[in-house]
């Protein structure tokens, strides 16, 4: 996997007609590629992809990407005396001669101020010199710079010394002989990236970053190990007289105010009434709840409705249900998934087609704050999807989509990753992962201590002959996701993630075994699905119990309190009742049937809290409207 690579460089100014002031102040970073793309047309540059690394190679003939140095200095008319400058780059071929990576050049648009250019196995810093302002430069070779590869390149500036560090790892250090001019006039110069305002020398490879950083040094925002940190203990008088804690039941939380210490209540939950049903517009197959803070609560629905004209819904709580917001349309509606960029919220819907058309586009919808519904920003490729995960690893934001088959009932490998693009704020392709039949795709953030991973569960269900399946576990690790288990699971159609008390767990519902009789193939609904925590010390799940199931479709996990639960859906093709369980978590004796009642089949069941109330939702496959319970505590 390809690493990210990055430069970092300072420019300073000064008039030639009149002493100029360099400006001083806290550290600031600008994208000179972020403000580089905002006018230029889409033909000007190409999108490369390279494994879950998206950078941009610039057109020849179309005019340079360029920006105004008032972007990055304002209302400075110079650069301040320490600067680094990030650019994270990539060349399939290093050239032999020097290209341009990022030039400022002066009011002419011609005269280099400075450069930083590169060619294989060398980096040339060129800049501004004093007294007589002509052009000097100093060298940086590094071997390293000829892998083809994403490289992380740091720049700093200050004074006579310029430090470069190659992939956080080699570092070089050049004294100036010659002193850079920070008396260089920045008035009405632009930053060029990728070249020098000419067709000549322009670099031939892949961008993915430019930033521009006053302060020295700025290597800390791209190798983070590189400073040390210390945390200062934290103390409280709480702490130094335990003898006034006193005993608590379950239910109780003793907490420390900074003098003394509290005990407060949690309500434990008794048993469940069905407030009322929730008209639908077709049979529910999945729930989504969430909340906007500021906004309210909602719920959106997955109705799996084939035709063309069919709606799936978007719900908001009045304050005692749930009533529509808006509908959208969807065809064969299977799974929501909401979340959060920055301060936008988005809902992603993965369309599974129909029985002869899987091929179908699912959509991404944005809330549209001014008008107070979501608004549809694009669609994308999906083959049967069944489920989405929305997660972010190092900044970067990311879709999983589990896909069951293509068209061609082809069930291998269709599972798909996107990655979200700020600049053309949409997301595209990343990597395939691979996958057989995949209904559910799982997100696990694990943070133990010091140490912190990504991990992604794929629940894969058909291979197009048998049910009974190796379903998979993913490692993030540079920059991809890499195989690290497999649990062998029967017609999976659910993982659930969870932790308790700092430890991780995953539910899995297994649906059904496929039944071979007399040469016909039947299924058996009645089969155990399992529960498993992961192990940290080997970044792998151990089983740990089992539970007999019915046509488990989904577990759904919640806390009620400080106490937890699991509530299993069950369906089994047919609209006889069924019993819904609810199970608590107790420790050593893992997780204990506590509550039972009988129900219509379910597909999903979701769990929201609304101020201090606890409610559940439940999709019925069969008819048109979704159940509410509400959980009545203690």
């Amino acid at each position: 996997m390809f690493k990210s690579l990055w430069i970092l460089i300072l420019a300073l100014s000064k008039s030639s007609e009149m002493p100029i002031r360099t400006c001083t102040g806290p550290s600031r970073s600008v994208d000179l590629l972020g403000y580089s793309l905002v006018n230029t047309p889409p033909s000007a540059i190409e999108i490369v992809k390279s494994e879950c690394a998206k950078g941009y190679r610039l057109a020849n003939h179309m005019a340079p990407l360029r920006v105004s140095s008032e972007e990055v200095f304002g209302t400075c008319k110079s650069i301040s005396k320490e600067f680094s400058i990030q650019i994270s780059f990539q060349h399939a071929a290093p050239p032999k001669q020097y290209e341009y990576l990022l030039t400022l050049l002066a009011q002419d648009q011609r005269t280099i101020l400075f450069s930083i250019r590169y060619r294989e196995g060398s980096i040339i810093f060129e800049y501004t010199r004093e007294p007589d302002r002509f052009l000097d430069y100093v060298e940086f070779k590094a071997k390293n710079l000829n892998i083809v590869k994403w490289h992380d390149l740091n720049v700093a500036v200050a004074g006579n010394e310029v430090v470069m560090t190659l992939d956080c790892k080699e570092n070089l250090t050049r004294q100036l002989v010659n002193p850079f001019d920070f008396g260089i006039d920045t008035r009405k110069t632009k930053f060029f990236i990728g070249s020098s305002n000419r067709k000549r020398k322009r670099f031939t490879g892949v961008i993915r970053k430019v930033s521009f950083v006053t302060g020295w040094d700025a290597i800390g925002d791209i190798c983070p190990g590189s400073l040390d940190s210390t945390a200062a203990p934290v103390t409280s008088s709480c702490y130094a007289d335990v003898q006034n804690a006193f005993e608590t039941n379950e239910t109780d939380e003793v907490t420390c105010s900074g003098t003394h210490y509290a005990k407060k209540k949690h309500p434990r939950m008794d048993y469940l009434i069905e407030l009322q049903g929730i008209w639908a517009t077709s049979a529910t197959v999945e729930i989504e709840t969430f909340s906007i803070e500021g906004i309210g609560h909602f719920m959106a629905t997955a109705n799996e409705g084939t035709k063309r004209n069919s709606k799936s819904l978007i719900y908001f709580w009045n304050g005692v249900t749930f009533e529509i917001l808006q509908k959208v349309s969807s065809r064969g509606a299977r799974s929501w998934k909401h979340f959060v960029i920055g301060d936008e919220h988005f809902l992603a819907l993965a369309n599974g087609g129909g029985d002869k058309h899987s091929d179908v586009r699912s959509p991404i919808y944005r809330w549209n704050v001014k008008r107070k519904k979501f608004a549809r920003i694009q669609l994308l490729p999906t083959h049967n999807a069944r489920s989405i995960a929305a997660f972010e690893i190092d900044g970067e934001h990311y879709l999983a989509i589990a896909n069951f088959r293509n068209n061609s009932f082809n069930m291998r490998n269709m599972s798909e990753t996107f990655i979200w693009h700020k600049e053309v704020r949409k997301f595209l392709p990343c990597h395939h992962l691979p996958s057989n039949g995949a209904t559910d795709v799982e997100y696990i953030k694990v943070e133990i201590g010091d140490k912190k991973y990504s991990l992604l569960a794929v629940g894969n269900t058909f291979d197009g002959k048998t049910a009974r399946l190796n379903s998979t576990i993913y490692y993030w690790e540079s920059g991809r996701f890499i195989l690290q288990q497999q649990i062998e699971t029967n017609g999976v159609l659910d993982i659930e993630g969870f932790t308790i008390d700092n430890d991780y767990y995953i539910a899995i519902a297994n649906g059904f075994i496929l039944t071979h009789n007399s040469g016909a193939t039947g299924k058996n609904f009645s089969i155990d699905s399992a529960i498993y925590k992961l192990d940290a010390s080997r970044q792998s799940f151990k089983e740990i119990q089992r539970i007999r199931t019915n046509g488990a479709q989904d577990w759904e996990f919640f806390s009620v309190g400080s106490n937890h639960y699991l509530i299993i859906s069950n369906f089994v093709g047919n609209s006889e009742p069924v019993r819904t369980v609810v199970y608590k978590w107790q420790g050593a004796e893992n997780f204990v049937e506590v509550h039972n009642f009988a129900s219509k089949p379910t597909t999903d069941i979701e769990h929201i809290e609304i101020g201090e109330d606890h409610y559940l939702t439940m999709a019925d496959p069969e008819w048109d409207y979704i159940k509410l319970y509400k959980i009545i505590t203690y």
